[in-house]
């Protein structure tokens, strides 16, 4: 828990057939209140050739990030401005009440408290006033 927002932190790892074995560390936050499936990622560019993915009307955001999601009201300006800013995790995703960061790499345990930090700033601009 930290700032009254619960987390679950994991290391999870993937073995592809050749038996190499890619490790991620997996942050979950509580969301207070369940929002649509969201998916944000940073464009490749091929995406940004294509131009797939929700608009926001905000240039420098959609040509940075594609967005999967039904309902593109549920991205506020202030998440935007941190996506730009990169004060927000770069890629994430929303599954109901459960905001989803993964990266690639090993837990730490002396470092879960920074992991959770990065994760704090996305959670509080997509669930304002639940703290």
């Amino acid at each position: 828990m930290m700032h009254g927002r619960h987390f679950t932190v994991a290391e999870c790892a993937v073995t592809d057939a050749d038996t190499n074995t890619t490790f991620f560390v997996a942050t979950v936050a509580v969301l207070h209140r369940p929002l649509p499936d969201i998916d944000v990622e940073p464009r490749t560019a091929v995406s940004r050739w294509l131009g797939t993915g929700a608009k926001t009307g905000r240039p420098d955001f959609d040509q940075a990030f594609r967005v999967r999601t039904a309902d593109i009201r549920w991205l506020p300006v202030a998440l935007i401005d941190a996506h730009v800013a990169g004060t927000v995790p770069s890629s994430w995703s929303v599954r109901g009440n459960h905001l989803v960061v993964v990266r690639r790499g090993r837990l730490n345990p002396e470092k879960v408290q920074p992991v959770l930090a990065e994760t704090l700033p996305l959670a509080a601009v997509l669930d304002p006033g639940s703290r």
